[in-house]
């Protein structure tokens, strides 16, 4: 993303107890976007708890990008995440989107 022109800010969440909400307002307050890369369900997950702590709070853009069906393949790690959208790319795409 740097080398593309943008200036980000990845905060890496390794469990959602206990979670850091202050620390996410503060970088939502300063970039006004948000993705949640999730390597699970997108149900109630990183995603909900981003949203719940920033809700209300200013105006903001939010992506969710975590595995919204079961996946029903065998396959690598890699190749599983490229099914469920999870690849690099589409990380890279979607925070492109997010940007413009």
């Amino acid at each position: 993303m740097i080398n593309l022109g943008h200036s980000i800010e990845v905060i890496y969440c390794h469990s959602l107890k206990p979670f850091d909400s202050e620390l996410v307002r503060e970088s939502v307050k300063k970039t006004k976007k948000v993705i949640t890369f999730e390597e699970v369900s997108s149900q109630d997950g990183l995603f909900n708890l981003v949203n719940a702590s920033i809700s209300g709070k200013f105006t903001y853009s939010i992506k969710q990008l975590a595995i919204n069906e079961f996946v029903r393949q065998y396959g690598s790690f890699d190749e599983l995440c490229e099914v469920s959208g999870l690849s690099t790319e589409n990380l890279v795409s979607s925070s492109l989107r997010l940007l413009t």
